[in-house]
């Protein structure tokens, strides 16, 4: 069976090594398992930038080079194979993204969909998380963040595809499938008939992260 691991998101070794060993296992049982990584091409606000601003530059490179670094010793100690989210995205990509975005303000951002997917209200998960936010208003000085994650669930959502249509899986495996990106391509795998599944930490705090 072909698998594939999105997985962005590497600043977190509590999640990215159990991830790690459970992709192993999948290797070791007969899969061919292939895991999507990030190189930087969601740095405009990643989900691993929580409780910063997005005027916190410095430590946003500072987090990014880790979670490179933590993303090659993951992929090194499990021999994982890996492919980057960035190299599947061309210049028109980024154009037609920002195309889009000049279109999207506060008042329409939740009803922006793509294929379907409400991508607008997808994106706004972790947000609405790390910002406490108890309805769908989004304060005016956060605009600029909400706007980037905006901006890196169009551009999964384009990268994904070409994936999807290279490597042709046939299970779609994220941690934590109701973050933005993840969300995204979990809705493509839908509408491809890809069964995906989520990982996460279980339910009992003694032994959450075993």
């Amino acid at each position: 069976m072909r698998i594939l691991s999105f997985s962005p998101h590497n600043y977190f070794p509590v999640h990215s090594y159990p991830e790690g060993l459970f992709l192993d296992n999948l290797v070791q049982q007969g899969h061919e398992v292939l895991t999507v990584n990030c190189n930087g091409v969601l740095k405009g606000f990643c989900l691993c930038f929580f409780n910063t601003t997005i005027s916190q530059k410095d430590i946003h490179r500072k987090r990014c080079l880790t979670c490179k670094r933590i993303r090659d010793d993951v992929n090194k100690e499990f021999k994982l194979r890996s492919i980057y989210l960035d190299t599947y995205l061309e210049v028109k990509d980024y154009r037609d993204t920002e195309n889009i975005l000049i279109n999207i303000n506060v008042s329409n951002i939740h009803d922006f969909l793509i294929d379907d997917i409400p991508i607008g209200k997808y994106s706004g998960y972790e947000f609405n998380l790390n910002h406490k936010l108890n309805s769908g208003n989004i304060p005016e000085h956060l605009w600029t963040e909400r706007r980037e994650i905006l901006r890196n669930s169009i551009l999964t959502h384009k990268a994904i595809h070409k994936i999807y249509n290279s490597f042709k899986p046939d299970r779609t495996v994220a941690y934590n499938s109701l973050y933005s990106v993840n969300r995204v391509v979990c809705a493509v795998s839908e509408l491809q008939k890809i069964p995906h599944f989520s990982i996460h930490a279980g339910n009992n705090l003694d032994t959450r992260l075993q």
